[in-house]
């Protein structure tokens, strides 16, 4: 645990001297954070949870098709 606590002692003195290195590190530290918190709460909202329909068993797929073909 020692060892532990003079590793973060030795890291934070360094990051203290150069702070343009602290602060661009903090800086994407927070953009990936924020990154993954949008995604995962755009994939929570979008596949994770029930649709918000009163009968979802009778929802349906309407497809238009023309004589030619082509949909």
């Amino acid at each position: 645990m020692n060892g532990l606590l003079q590793d973060v002692r030795i890291g934070a003195r360094s990051l203290a001297r150069s702070r343009t290195y602290a602060l661009i590190a903090l800086l994407c530290l927070a953009l990936g954070i924020g990154a993954n918190t949008t995604i995962y709460s755009v994939a929570n909202t979008l596949l994770y949870r029930p649709l918000p329909i009163g009968e979802p068993d009778r929802v349906a797929m309407v497809y238009v098709s023309y004589a030619g073909g082509q949909s």
